[in-house]
């Protein structure tokens, strides 16, 4: 991963800036790991736009120019960061999961910055 883009991510998580919600990129409450990271796609590079996602507030997905998802970054997102997948597997004690469902199982953005920092 781009060690800048990586710094920016953990000092945003850490930040308090984002409210964290699951189950989504964004929403009303707040957003995911994820969501942080193209948060911050949009403010470093000017690109990329949250949208509800069939007319749902609950549940925005991010688009960049054609590219829309809904639960991960799309590509550009992860092509600028540096990152060789969308939502990565973790190793936590031998069990993989990715990083939406560790955000969405209740780890709080303090311990997903950790993780980030030491995985990525």
């Amino acid at each position: 991963m781009n060690k800048e883009i990586k710094a920016k991510w953990i000092e945003a998580l850490k930040s308090g800036k984002y409210k964290q919600t699951k189950g989504t990129l964004k929403n009303e409450q707040g957003y995911c790991c994820l969501g942080v990271l193209c948060a911050i796609y949009k403010e470093e590079t000017g690109k990329g736009e949250f949208e509800d996602l069939r007319g749902n507030k609950n549940n925005k997905a991010f688009k960049v120019g054609d590219i829309i998802e809904e639960g991960v970054p799309p590509r550009p997102v992860v092509k600028w960061a540096g990152m060789k997948e969308a939502n990565p597997n973790i190793n936590q004690g031998g069990i993989y999961r990715p990083l939406a469902v560790i955000n969405d199982q209740g780890s709080t953005f303090l311990e997903l910055a950790e993780i980030i920092e030491v995985h990525f």
